[in-house]
């Protein structure tokens, strides 16, 4: 039984191309800070600033290639919320940014959720677990973000997938709350996720870095990066990894391999192209977890698995792509980005049917499931930078296509067996999987999005965004039952999606600003009004204003309110007995107030803390959910990560971080029947830097505090969370 931590050391590529970014910056009060830089460019002229002429001539020619940040907890621009390289000071909306150097103090690439850990340092996002013990299951306002529903993008493409997200080979993470369908179209309106991928360096760099922890944990993996030429108009860069483990959970194991090439190409000053792959091989155990009885959760030792051992997900993911970049000059840009990727997931496991919790007898179906799912996704955009008067613009106009071809199949519904979940056995039988298929699908989806978006600066301290985006949504879907007669659906949508933001600079540290965004999502095209009609799309609309704050050099807050409300629900007719008749008249809300403080304090003291307070619930409703709070989603959440390293003596290198994570009382399933008790996880790590090496020890859940992290939205599967872990880890750059 496993678990672990790795330690990537990609935070500290810049460093080493950059020697003189060593010097230690003057941290000032918010009455002595000056403009704060919004370009690497600028960023790096202020530390130049700093630094004695010496200094400055040793220092390497560096050129930054993609959308590369300097290393630290504080990213000062993001490029999700407005698909340009934007000072996030400049964005009328809350995003937060996780750089690799968070996932690396915190030791979460060695994590089987790494991804779900990571996006817990955000304000107003919940990580529940993983659904069914592989897939990662998230909430951002209150609102389900995965794969599936659109939320998801890499390199600002949307990304489908099954299973874990990895976070290896990431720059860094961006997280945009809120509506977000003016720029990548249909998603649900809580927010999406950004994976941002290393991109290639100049200067040779290779890593090696490795991890072994609790329950036979291990790790492996590999960063190189460099020039294929002389002249260094050919880089590349590989990322790699094995792992294996096992869990605090009875006969839960996973493995998994991962690699990530990527080429880039200068054909002269002004055009690049950069080629990248990825290919990820995973196999976990399937593992709902535990189940809801009467208003709380079963009492069982968290070890218990509720299964049968030889259950299991598995899936092979590979995708290939580009980006062409060709600057005509300082004042226009082309951009042109293809994905193809090709998904092939198996499921085989029974399912839970029900339980019964006066006896403790929990019934299994058989379930199996595979098949095959392919997307290909192509975005062109035009960027202009140009000025009416004294009123400057950075123009984006774009258009995206999309298009996914879905074709699983399942051998799902009869009865397996029943176990009880105070004395289970574990002596069920494997059963067949092909040969019991009994119900296929046939699904073809075609995107095409259109979208305009101006970045007014109608004064140095007063800046519009301004742009709207239309979605035409098609569906062609077919089901098969055995034995029945296959049924075609078609489905057509289309949508306008309108954005306006201000921001307001009194002084260059604080930002004022507020907006209006808008989200849609297409109903599946199977789910039908009683009257055979399709239904009309799911609408997000969301009002939010806040304060930015640069405290110190490199030490930003922000501040948001905001009101989000999804709008054609569907709920259960009350007046038919079918459980599958529905009606679209719910809508949704939720209200919060969310603080994320990030950066370094002092030299050497870095942190990064956020609360959020949440009242999400069903505002209208027919069918018995009126004013019921939305399924894990807390009314309050914390968490605090903080590190410090020592900058000098003979110790110099050596640190220490603490971190805590509070997440308040919340329902486990929208009819509010049971509860999921609050907790609070106490994590640390000491570690120690030195040259060109570095070695960590991580303590996850220090104090061996029993809790849940969510539910699958229903009675039947609860997450546990795991108990005190320890991992160590050695990382060496040569």
């Amino acid at each position: 039984m496993a678990n672990y931590r790795s330690i990537l050391l990609a935070g500290s590529i810049v460093l080493l191309a950059t020697p003189g970014i060593a010097v230690e910056p003057e941290v000032k009060t918010l009455s002595e800070w000056q403009q704060p830089a919004t370009t690497v460019q600028e960023w790096r002229s202020q530390i130049q600033a700093q630094q004695p002429e010496s200094e400055q001539e040793l220092e390497e020619e560096i050129v930054i290639t993609g959308d590369q940040q300097p290393s630290g907890y504080r990213a000062p621009n993001a490029s999700t919320a407005t698909k340009t390289d934007t000072p996030i000071r400049d964005i009328p909306q809350s995003i937060q940014v996780i750089p690799q150097e968070i996932l690396r103090d915190q030791g979460l690439n060695a994590t089987s959720n790494s991804l779900g850990n990571a996006v817990q340092n955000v304000s107003g996002v919940n990580n529940l677990g993983l659904y069914q013990g592989f897939e990662n299951s998230l909430k951002i306002r209150g609102f389900r973000v995965s794969a599936f529903d659109g939320n998801y993008f890499r390199d600002g493409i949307r990304y489908f997938t099954f299973g874990a997200l990895e976070t290896a080979d990431l720059e860094r993470v961006e997280v945009l709350k809120g509506p977000a369908s003016i720029l990548f179209g249909e998603a649900e309106p809580g927010g999406i996720i950004n994976l941002v991928s290393k991109q290639p360096l100049r200067n040779p760099y290779y890593s090696l870095e490795g991890s072994a922890g609790s329950y036979r944990a291990v790790r492996v993996g590999a960063d190189f990066s460099g020039a294929l030429n002389s002249d260094k108009t050919a880089l590349y860069r590989f990322n790699g990894y094995y792992k294996d483990a096992g869990s605090f959970r009875d006969f839960v194991s996973s493995e998994g391999a991962f690699l990530s090439p990527v080429v880039q190409l200068a054909f002269g000053k002004n055009t690049t192209l950069t080629l990248n792959a990825t290919y990820r091989n995973e196999r976990r155990t399937a593992d709902d977890g535990f189940l809801a009885i009467g208003t709380g959760i079963t009492d069982l030792p968290r070890s218990r698995f509720l299964g049968e051992p030889f259950q299991e997900f598995s899936v092979n993911d590979f995708s290939v792509g580009y980006l062409l970049t060709h600057q005509f000059n300082e004042q226009l840009t082309l951009r042109n980005a293809f994905r193809a990727q090709w998904v092939n997931p198996e499921r085989y496991f029974p399912l839970r049917n029900s339980f019964d919790e006066a006896t403790g007898d929990l019934e299994l179906a058989t379930y199996f499931a595979a098949g095959e799912y392919q997307t290909i996704t192509t975005q062109t955009d035009l960027i202009a930078r140009f000025s009416t008067g004294s009123v400057n613009h950075q123009l984006l106009v774009g258009v995206d296509y999309g298009r996914q071809r879905d074709k699983p199949k399942f051998a799902i519904g009869d009865p397996y067996r029943t176990i009880n979940i105070f004395d289970p056995t574990y002596d069920g039988v494997e059963y067949p999987k092909e040969e019991l298929y009994n119900f296929f699908r046939d699904d073809t989806i075609n995107k095409l999005g259109i979208y305009v978006q101006d970045q007014v600066e109608l004064a140095s301290n007063l800046k519009l965004l301004i742009g709207g985006r239309y979605d035409s949504y098609t569906q062609n879907r077919s089901t098969e039952g055995f034995g029945e007669p296959r049924q075609e659906f078609e489905q057509r949508d289309s949508r306008l999606s309108p954005r306006f933001g201000i921001v307001y600079q009194p002084v260059p540290a604080i930002s004022l600003y507020a907006s209006y965004t808008t989200a849609f999502k297409a109903n599946s095209g199977t789910n039908r009004n009683g009257d055979g009609s399709p239904f009309k799309p799911e609408i997000g609309q969301q009002l939010e204003a806040g304060i930015k704050a640069d405290l110190a050099r490199n030490l930003t807050a922000t501040l948001a309110f905001y009101d989000l409300r999804k709008k054609n629900v569907t709920t259960d007719d009350p007046t038919s007995s079918d459980p599958n008749d529905q009606l679209q008249t719910g809508e949704q809300r939720s209200r919060g107030i969310e603080f994320d403080l990030v950066g370094e304090i002092v030299p050497g003291w870095k942190v990064i803390a956020s609360y959020a307070h949440t009242n999400a619930f069903v505002s209208e409703d027919e069918s018995g959910f009126q004013d019921k709070r939305l399924d894990n989603t807390p009314r309050n959440a914390a968490n605090l990560w903080t590190t410090y390293e020592l900058q000098r003596g003979s110790l110099k290198g050596l640190g220490v971080g603490f971190g805590m994570n509070f997440v308040g009382d919340r329902f486990g399933d929208l009819s509010n029947t049971y509860e999921i008790p609050s907790y609070v996880r106490t994590d640390a790590a000491i570690f120690y830097n030195q040259d060109k090496w570095r070695a960590a020890i991580n303590f996850r859940n220090l104090f061996n505090t029993k809790y849940f992290t969510g539910s699958d939205e229903s009675r039947l599967g609860v997450y546990v969370g795991e108990p005190f872990t320890v991992t160590g880890s050695l990382s060496v750059v040569f």
